[in-house]
């Protein structure tokens, strides 16, 4: 049976082949942004790429926060290994967003080959291996948090932790060791220390979720090892391990850290209140429930039939469902896994456990998972005497997941190794992996499937729209973007959700936008004078003086009495919108009534459903003094603008400066 155990199967091939199939990519163009019209976190981790192709980093763009630039010191989103790999695939391909998309589909291999080398090293057969990083890969966990958190979807340091954390429950020496005549030394080992090392690194590279939570189990683990074999160097190798990391993780905080010393703290900029905790917390039917999105519709109460929804079905899903009650689900595969693990740490040392004692480890660790991150668990205790920041532990279902898939894995595997005939042995893979593509199949979302058809014509529309409102004002003009939602986590406004604005940057080379203004600091401060019931009464403050042009991208809620949607498009059922721009700077004094036509553009229905108001024609009109703004008979109605009866931005208004 070893033959057949460890027979070569082409793990590459399979896993690219399951994610082809998975995410539809036979009909996808890669240089379009995966599930883009879902906006939301997809729309801010765009902006993000692209505001690292187009100033080097992240962290400062002068093309957002006008007239200010926009500083992420106040929101300390570190996810580093996001980031940098962004960096690196868009040197080579020139590209943010097709360097994105494929950082996002190499995340679904790297979990798999992760996972892989891990089992490899207990080990586990090929062909069980194989089976288990496929079911680890493809979780649900992988595709609810999907493009909008990428930085989750990267979990490829989970089986690596997982693997060291399992060296220090056997009591194994990573770090250190005693020497002959008794004192301990620095030990290194290209099998034991070298993994450690890279685990650390890429966990504290991971971001703040996989490092707090790696450096729990790594203490956690070090503990049971010290119990069961006590000793100095096997504390000393947990208390290391998770030190490096923690340092690791720390050393990239200093620049957030530098930037509040001098500026002094921003406590609006990021806001957890501990009610976060139980809104985002672990629950156990969360784990063992059907999968959320399951392509058999009765395994889905309240879920609509497949296609049955409006346009807006993924971005509803994604936006308007709380991930502690999606991203979880284990599946059926994995509930069984998790069964098994929490029967073998409860009942070790039992049989199963004596055999393989990795079995009555994972069980430990399974039920440390538990009693961190259950609510009213050690987290809760956490969250209210330490800190909110991390307030999101049902994203310890990776971990669950893996140690359940792992335990699953070495119960599957003995049996195989006993299997003596030839037909016993086929039969016995016949199983495997029919249950593994059960598993999958289970596993996959299907009403998670990207609209690759309806992504593509949304951002060329974004991306044609932008591109003629750049030609009809001078480079460097700021666009004013009504609602003036701050920034981070705004949340809803209206139909709108949140970073929402960040859309017309991404197709944007030559102007600056007003969205990206940290909340609590001075930029945003200005822009909320200009909320929908200011605005009309101080646009002309002292502050505007001075600026080139201002322009003020709104899109009116399609309303019947409303001049500005009165005409109707002859090619189309839609009404049309009117846009209007005036520049003290760049229309000369004596000319008047200057109109551009702009074509169809996707972006006017961002908020209220893509092809509600799909305008053929809007008007830009120049005008010289304000007076004119108030009087001219096609102006936004402002009664609109005062009520807040609007969403994201179609028109352009650009303020004259002059009296």
């Amino acid at each position: 049976m070893e033959g057949v155990l460890n027979a070569p199967i082409p793990a590459y091939r399979v896993s690219v082949a399951v994610l082809v199939a998975a995410l539809d990519l036979g009909r996808a163009d890669v240089r379009v942004p995966l599930d883009y019209t879902v906006s939301g976190d997809v729309t801010f981790h765009l902006a993000m790429f692209k505001g690292i192709a187009d100033n080097g980093w992240y962290l400062e763009n002068p093309w957002l926060g006008a007239p200010g630039v926009m500083k992420l010191y106040d929101f300390p989103y570190c996810e580093n290994a996001l980031f940098l790999g962004v960096k690196v695939l868009t040197a080579l391909t020139g590209d943010p967003f097709l360097a994105g998309n494929l950082l996002h589909l190499a995340t679904y291999l790297m979990a798999a080959w992760a996972a892989l080398f891990v089992l490899w090293q207990f080990g586990v057969g090929r062909q069980v291996a194989v089976a288990t990083s496929l079911l680890f890969a493809f979780l649900p966990y992988h595709f609810w948090h999907g493009p909008p958190h990428t930085h989750l979807s990267n979990y490829s340091a989970v089986p690596l932790l997982a693997m060291v954390a399992l060296w220090l429950c056997a009591g194994e020496s990573v770090l250190f060791r005693r020497d002959d005549a008794g004192r301990l030394r620095w030990f290194w080992s290209w099998g034991r220390s070298a993994p450690t090392l890279a685990a650390c690194g890429l966990a504290a590279l991971s971001g703040p979720n996989y490092a707090y939570f790696g450096a729990f189990f790594l203490l956690t683990s070090g503990l049971i090892g010290v119990l069961r074999r006590p000793g100095l160097d096997r504390g000393l190798d947990a208390v290391v391990a998770a030190g490096l990391l923690v340092g690791l993780f720390a050393a990239r905080l200093v620049p957030f850290v530098a930037y509040e010393l001098r500026e002094g703290v921003n406590p609006l900029a990021s806001k957890r209140p501990v009610e976060n905790y139980y809104q985002y917390g672990l629950r156990v039917v969360n784990l063992l429930k059907p999968v959320p999105g399951h392509r058999l519709q009765e395994l889905n109460p309240g879920w609509q039939p497949e296609r049955s929804r409006t346009e807006a079905d993924l971005s509803w899903r994604y936006n308007e469902t709380n991930e502690a009650e999606t991203a979880p689900a284990l599946g059926l595969v994995g509930s069984c896994g998790l069964l098994v693990a929490v029967v073998c740490g409860l009942a070790a040392p039992c049989l199963a456990t004596r055999r393989c004692p990795t079995l009555g480890d994972l069980g430990k660790l399974t039920l440390a998972v538990l009693l961190l991150g259950l609510i009213s668990g050690f987290g809760e205790m956490i969250a209210l005497y330490v800190t909110t920041k991390i307030r999101c532990y049902s994203r310890l279902s990776v971990f669950v997941a893996f140690f359940s898939l792992f335990a699953l894995a070495l119960i599957v595997n003995r049996p195989g190794r006993g299997t003596s005939s030839r037909r016993a042995r086929w039969g016995w893979l016949a199983v495997l992996w029919g249950v593994t593509a059960l598993g999958l199949l289970d596993q996959i979302p299907s009403r998670l499937t990207p609209d690759h058809a309806k992504d593509y014509r949304a951002f060329r529309d974004d991306g044609a729209f932008v591109t003629r409102v750049e030609k009809s004002l001078p480079p460097g003009a700021m666009i004013f973007q009504l609602p003036p939602n701050s920034l981070p986590e705004f949340g809803r406004h209206f139909q709108m959700y949140d970073y929402s604005h960040f859309c017309g940057y991404l197709h944007s080379r030559r102007l600056r936008w007003s969205y990206g203004a940290l909340r609590g600091r001075e930029t945003e401060a200005w822009q909320s004078r200009f909320a929908p019931a200011n605005w009309l009464t101080r646009w002309s403050r002292p502050g505007l003086r001075g600026s080139t042009s201002i322009a003020m991208v709104t899109r009116p809620a399609p309303r019947r009495s409303s001049p500005v949607c009165s005409a109707r498009c002859p090619r189309s059922r839609s009404r049309t919108a009117t846009a209007h721009c005036c520049s003290s700077a760049s229309q000369p004094a004596g000319d008047q009534g200057v109109r551009i036509s702009l074509p169809p553009a996707g972006m006017s229905a961002l908020a209220i459903g893509r092809g509600n108001l799909d305008p053929f024609v809007a008007t830009v009109t120049f005008w010289k003094t304000k007076n004119e703004l108030w009087t001219e008979s096609e102006v936004i109605n402002p009664l609109s603008l005062m009520v807040g009866k609007f969403d994201q931005a179609f028109g352009i208004v650009s303020l004259s400066i002059r009296s």
